[in-house]
């Protein structure tokens, strides 16, 4: 849902990225006067990343018989989790002179996978 109020979607059929305009009651960043995230202007390798991550997320949330269906999804949700509250410090808080609070054990994962995130 973050994602989607920051303007990414992600279409399951194609397994890609996509600007994601808002539905007749949906309220994103814009309506705060906020910037929503470029989804074109995303560095190849954090797209990938938001991918992956929304792919997992997927099939974290649906069960699934799938014999290939890799339960180890740690890989792909953690880095995504830590790119998601750059993006929400990035887009939401530091533009209001703000930084996203998070706790410290938070903060450790958040420094090693997204250096700079809080700058």
């Amino acid at each position: 849902m973050l994602l989607e109020f920051l303007g990414v979607g992600y279409s399951t059929e194609r397994m890609a990225l996509y600007q994601k305009k808002p539905k007749q009651k949906d309220i994103q960043a814009s309506h705060f006067g906020l910037a929503l995230v470029d989804v074109l202007t995303l560095p190849p390798c954090e797209r990938v990343q938001l991918e992956k991550f929304y792919s997992a997320s997927h099939k974290l949330v649906h069960l699934t018989d799938d014999p290939d269906f890799n339960r180890n999804l740690a890989p792909d949700i953690d880095p995504g989790i830590s790119l998601i509250a750059r993006l929400v410090n990035q887009y939401v808080y530091r533009p209001n002179g703000m930084n996203l609070v998070v706790p410290d054990k938070f903060r450790v994962m958040l420094d090693k996978e997204q250096p700079g995130w809080d700058a």
